[in-house]
C-alpha cells in the first residue's frame, strides 16, 4: 500500500491546495471583581515556518507592551500589561494574513538511524521535558519491541505511527498538553481501554517513542481554520485547537505525522486531511515545541504550549473569552 492510499480524497477539496487566509485572534477580558485587577495577557504570534508563510506582520488593535521570543524554540508572543477597573471590558485582537500549504512528504528512502550521526539539531529535538519522556521505562520497552532489529528509518517511523493508530483511544480534549506517560494509559495493548487521550497525547507519546531511538521530533500546535466560533476558557466549550508532530529527517526536512486525525479518518469520524506524511492547508500554526518558559514582565512563566491566550498571574476575577477565525482570501494553484 502506498503512503497516501490510506486517505480518501475528493477532487474539489480546497485543503489539498495552498490557501490564503486572513486570521483574526480576538480576546475579550471582563473584570468581574469589585476592585482593579492588574494582569498580563499573552498571545502567540504566528511566524513563517514549515507549511505556513506570513504575508505581513501581525497588526494589533492595541499595541502590545512587548513582543518576546522563547529561548528554546524561538516562538514569538505578545504581552500586554493591563489593569482592568471593576466591570471594565477590554477587547484585544491580532490580525495576520498567511498562506498555508498542504504537505505531501514521502517516507525517507534509504535512510537509517546511522544517517543522523553528525547531523545538526538532533540533540536539540531529542531532549526530554515534562511532556516528552524518552527515559520512561514503559515507553522505552514499547519502542524497543517495535524497532527490535530494525535500522531502516521509514520502517521504524511507520511502525510507531501504526501502533498508535491501532491501540490509542481518542477523546477528552484538554487545554494544554497530555504527558506521554498519561497518554500511554490509553493503550489498548496494556489493557486500559477507556482512558482516552486527545491529539496532544498521541503526539507526546509518538515523539517520546521516536526520541528513544535517537529520532528527533517536535510538537506543532495551532488551530483549525474552520469553523470559526467564539470560545471561553471558563466553560467546557472546546475550541478548534489541534496539535501534531514533525519529525526531523537526516536531510534536514520535516516529515509530518498526525496520528489522531489519521485514526479518526479511519473510523469515519473526520474528513480532515492529516496523517503520516500529509497535512491539509486548513491549519494555523501558533508554536512549535512544548514545555516552554516565557518571560512576562521579568517573571518566568512555564507553559505547556503557545496556543490559547494566557493570563499571568491567573485571576479568577477576570472572565476571558476568545475566538480564532479564518477568512479565506484566495485559493492558489
Amino acid at each position: 500500500m502506498s503512503l497516501f492510499s490510506r486517505f480518501s480524497k475528493t477532487a474539489e477539496n480546497p485543503d489539498e491546495k495552498p490557501q490564503r487566509w486572513q486570521v483574526t485572534y480576538s480576546v475579550d477580558l471582563i473584570n468581574n471583581g469589585p476592585t482593579d485587577q492588574p494582569v498580563s495577557l499573552i498571545l502567540p504570534v504566528p511566524r513563517s515556518i514549515s507549511s505556513q508563510k506570513l504575508e505581513s506582520q501581525p497588526t494589533f488593535s492595541t499595541p502590545p507592551t512587548s513582543t518576546e521570543l522563547d529561548n528554546v524554540y524561538a516562538n514569538q508572543y505578545a504581552v500586554w500589561a493591563l489593569s482592568l477597573k471593576p466591570k471594565q471590558q477590554i477587547t484585544i485582537s491580532e490580525t495576520i494574513n498567511i498562506t498555508t500549504n498542504p504537505v505531501k512528504h514521502a517516507l525517507p528512502s534509504g535512510m537509517t538511524l546511522a544517517s543522523y550521526v553528525g547531523k545538526p539539531r538532533v540533540e536539540h529535538y531529542c531532549k526530554p521535558n515534562r511532556f516528552i519522556e524518552p527515559n520512561n521505562l514503559q515507553i522505552q520497552k514499547l519502542a524497543a519491541n517495535l524497532s527490535s532489529g530494525v535500522s531502516d528509518l521509514a520502517k521504524i517511523i511507520e511502525s510507531f505511527n501504526q501502533y498508535l493508530l491501532d491501540n490509542l483511544t481518542y477523546g477528552n480534549p484538554i487545554p494544554g498538553l497530555y504527558r506521554a506517560q498519561d497518554a500511554i494509559r490509553s493503550l489498548a495493548s496494556l489493557g486500559t481501554v477507556g482512558v482516552p487521550t486527545d491529539c496532544g497525547g498521541y503526539d507526546t507519546l509518538l515523539v517520546s517513542m521516536l526520541n528513544t531511538c535517537g529520532i528527533p521530533a517536535r510538537i506543532v500546535s495551532g488551530f483549525w481554520l474552520r469553523p470559526s466560533t467564539n470560545y471561553s476558557l471558563q466553560t467546557t466549550t472546546s475550541p478548534p485547537m489541534h496539535a501534531w508532530v514533525e519529525i526531523l529527517l537526516p536531510d534536514g526536512s520535516w516529515l509530518p505525522a498526525d496520528p489522531s486525525v489519521e485514526q479518526l479518518r479511519r473510523f469515519g469520524r473526520s474528513k480532515k486531511i492529516g496523517g503520516l506524511g500529509e497535512l491539509g492547508s486548513d491549519r494555523l500554526i501558533t508554536s512549535v515545541g512544548c514545555d516552554l518558559t516565557l518571560d512576562v514582565g521579568g517573571q518566568k512563566l512555564p507553559v505547556d504550549i503557545l496556543q490559547c491566550p494566557l493570563l499571568y498571574p491567573a485571576n479568577p476575577e477576570i472572565i476571558l473569552n476568545y475566538s480564532v477565525s479564518g477568512s479565506l482570501l484566495k485559493s492558489t494553484n
